[in-house]
């Protein structure tokens, strides 16, 4: 939904405000609940979920035939390597929000824009199943610990703007690969080796191919993540997501 600007939940999370949607230059709100993703209606926001709205995702470029009624997505066919796999269904009902639908063997996915992957799974998962927008921020998290609640609830205001990808280190031994991750990273973004213990914010954005490091102050939790909402809110500045395309990590 990149026609609209300055986009974020109620303090409840009920309700989504945006400053504006082209072409109008009143800002507009709606109730979170019940919808699956959300439609710029002439400067309005509205539910997407009719026939006629079909949800972002990467599986519009592998999928033919597609169409939504009743909370299922389908789809006629869907590349699965060389060949397809005919009459694929995602029932989009089960999920609270599906923000991105990609196309795995054959199968329609829902993706959320926060993702956790243990180090040590990096390699063989390889993202060749994550497929991320395009022309948004991507903020990488390389912690020592498992994800809390208040980091996912912290950063999903953001959702449509930065999609998140959460790496756990894994504390009890050092292995090459993990060695190997954490070495691309402090490369790609200028990160000092003496001050690289986690976490880390890593923030990018693949349309300006910005790479940098968030200063986030280490402290309690709840501290952290006041700073790390201030640091994307500044580096915000009213740009928009653009789900059009995708790219794999």
């Amino acid at each position: 939904m990149n026609t609209c600007d300055t986009c974020s939940l109620d303090d409840e999370r009920k309700t989504l405000t945006c400053k504006k949607c082209k072409p109008s230059s009143e800002s507009t709100s709606i109730a979170v609940e019940g919808c699956f993703w959300f439609v710029n209606n002439d400067g309005e926001l509205s539910c997407g979920g009719s026939e006629a709205e079909l949800p972002a995702g990467s599986y519009l470029q592998h999928c033919e035939g597609c169409e939504h009624a009743d909370g299922t997505l389908s789809c006629n066919k869907c590349r699965h390597g060389a060949e397809h796999k005919e009459s694929v269904q995602l029932n989009l009902a089960q999920y609270k929000s599906c923000h991105w639908v990609y196309a795995d063997q054959g199968e329609l996915k829902c993706q959320h824009p926060f993702i956790s992957v243990h180090m040590d799974d990096y390699k063989s998962v390889k993202f060749g199943k994550l497929s991320f927008p395009k022309n948004l921020y991507r903020l990488w998290i390389v912690s020592a610990e498992e994800p809390s609640e208040k980091l996912r609830a912290a950063l999903e205001p953001f959702h449509g703007k930065v999609w998140s990808l959460h790496l756990t280190l894994d504390k009890n031994e050092s292995n090459t690969s993990q060695e190997s991750v954490l070495s691309s990273l402090h490369k790609l973004f200028k990160v000092e080796e003496d001050s690289a213990d986690p976490p880390l914010f890593l923030l990018q954005h693949s349309s300006t191919s910005t790479n940098e490091r968030l200063e986030v102050p280490r402290g309690p939790e709840d501290e952290m993540l006041a700073a790390l909402v201030t640091a994307l809110q500044a580096k915000m500045g009213g740009a928009g997501a653009d789900a059009s395309e995708h790219d794999e990590l």
